[in-house]
C-alpha cells in the first residue's frame, strides 16, 4: 500500500491480524476419544489438524501424521488422542499478525497454529494448507494490479559454496 509524503511514494508495512485469514470454528477432539475415532473424522471432514480439549480449554494438538504413524507402528486400539498429542501446541491470539505467525511456523517446522480467545478458547487455526492458500491470493492480487514483485532471490540469503560429501576417506589415494 503506497501513501505520499511531500510528493514522494512511501511503501507502508500493512498487517493483517490472524483472524482474517485462519479456519473459524475449526473441527476439536476431546483428548479421550480413541485414535481410530479422530482418524475417521479426518477422513470424513477433510481435515489433518486437531486441537485437543479438555472442556473447553485447549490442552494439546494432534494431526493425521501422527495418527496414522501411531496406527501403523503400535497399538492403535489402546490409545486416546490425549496419548499422543502435541501438550505445547503453537497457540496465537486472535490479533496476533499473520506475518509473525508464518515466521514462526516456518522457522519452528510448526504444521500449524491455534487461535484462542482471551479465555485460551480455540476460535480458530491456521495451518500450511491455509498459508498457501494467502500466498496464492496475495501473488494473484500483485499480479492483477502490476505491483512490481521482487525476485525470489531477493529474499533468499547469498548462496554459500557446494559441499560434496564423498565416501574417500583419508589416506585413499586418487585413481
Amino acid at each position: 500500500m503506497r501513501h505520499k509524503t511531500n510528493g514522494i511514494a512511501k511503501m507502508r508495512k500493512v498487517t493483517f491480524p490472524i483472524s482474517k485469514q485462519m479456519t473459524a470454528c475449526p473441527l476439536i477432539a476431546d483428548k479421550s476419544i480413541t485414535i481410530d475415532e479422530a482418524l475417521n473424522c479426518m477422513t470424513e471432514y477433510q481435515v489433518r489438524h486437531f486441537p485437543v480439549v479438555e472442556g473447553d480449554q485447549i490442552v494439546g494438538l494432534v494431526s493425521e501424521r501422527d495418527l496414522e504413524h501411531v496406527r501403523t507402528h503400535g497399538d492403535a486400539g489402546q490409545l486416546r488422542v490425549e496419548d499422543v498429542m502435541v501438550k505445547d501446541p503453537y497457540t496465537v491470539a486472535k490479533g496476533t499478525p499473520l506475518s509473525e505467525v508464518a515466521r514462526v511456523m516456518s522457522e519452528h517446522r510448526i504444521g500449524s497454529a491455534i487461535i484462542v480467545d482471551h479465555r485460551h478458547h480455540v476460535v480458530g487455526i491456521f495451518t500450511h494448507t491455509d498459508g498457501m492458500r494467502v500466498l496464492s491470493e496475495i501473488t494473484e492480487d500483485a499480479v492483477g494490479k502490476s505491483v512490481t514483485a521482487k525476485s525470489v532471490e531477493t529474499f533468499l540469503p547469498p548462496p554459500q559454496p557446494t559441499t560434496r560429501v564423498s565416501s574417500k576417506r583419508k589416506g585413499d589415494k586418487t585413481p
